[in-house]
């Protein structure tokens, strides 16, 4: 039985740090590209100031350091998280279930995402089914939240699996966004993307290379946010139904390691609030 135990553990920590690392990785991969080789011009577009501040090349490099410091971090957090998976099939319930059911809610987000790429006509139907679906997933950490700690009989629990919820949702809905629309490019540019209009003057009225940019940028921008608020966010929600899963439970475990969740919410408050401070991208 405890080897049978162990086993589904691992399989789990395989499947979730795996989830990690390859978006992760992916999406370093897929930015990389953009910006050396299938669209340099997205130094050249947009409000954002860290390409106001330097040449476009520096600025390149300078927004795949941000994203690849990201990943790292992610990495990182996912494998030190998970290094006791056999343990203790209770204590590891937060990440199991957080990880597992964000990574799902996620890919169900992507296909969502990418379905659009060949049907909307019009900017409203590309954004406001998925925008609807983010929605709609702010469930997910509460739920897991609530039932890590009834698990385990700690709060803390709850915010764990919110945090893994919001980081492994975030990576595979932000990658498909930015995934679609270097896919379906050319049919956007010639149709949906017309009629989006931009905060930043310097895209509006575009058309071909200059208006894809734009909006891939835009994605970009997102695929950021995403990475940055989703943990944040999850966690605090996951916090609260912690708090109500608690109530009632009848096992407490040791309490959970915070180094990694701690030392992974600095860097992304670091990075977020540098972003509004500076407006880096």
């Amino acid at each position: 039985m405890v080897i049978v135990r162990y086993g589904s553990a691992m399989r789990t920590r395989v499947l979730v740090v795996g989830t990690v690392a390859t978006f992760s990785l992916a999406s370093v991969a897929l930015l990389a590209y953009l910006l050396f080789v299938s669209r340099r011009n997205l130094v050249r577009t947009g409000d954002a100031n860290l390409q106001r501040w330097v040449d476009p090349t520096t600025a390149a490099w300078l927004y795949l350091g941000f994203v690849a410091v990201l990943a790292a971090g992610f990495i990182a957090f996912a494998l030190v998280g998970t290094a006791h998976a056999g343990r203790s099939d209770v204590a590891a319930r937060p990440w199991r279930r957080g990880g597992g059911l964000g990574g799902a809610t996620g890919a169900a987000i992507g296909i969502l995402t990418i379905i659009t790429g060949p049907t909307a006509t019009a900017v409203a139907l590309l954004t406001a089914p998925v925008l609807l679906a983010y929605l709609g997933a702010l469930l997910g950490p509460p739920v897991v939240g609530g039932l890590a700690a009834h698990a385990t009989g700690r709060a803390a629990s709850g915010a764990l699996a919110g945090l893994w919820f919001g980081l492994t949702m975030g990576l595979v809905a932000g990658f498909a966004l930015v995934t679609r629309d270097v896919v379906f490019a050319d049919r956007l540019v010639a149709g949906a993307w017309l009629t989006d209009h931009f905060g930043d003057a310097t895209c509006n009225n575009q058309t071909g290379d200059t208006l894809a940019a734009c909006e891939i940028g835009d994605s970009l921008g997102t695929m950021a946010s995403d990475w940055l608020l989703f943990p944040l966010l999850g966690a605090g929600l996951g916090a609260l139904g912690g708090l109500v899963g608690r109530a009632g439970a009848g096992t407490t475990v040791d309490r959970p390691s915070l180094r990694a969740p701690v030392g992974l919410g600095v860097l992304l408050i670091v990075v977020f609030a540098a972003e509004l401070a500076f407006h880096l991208w």
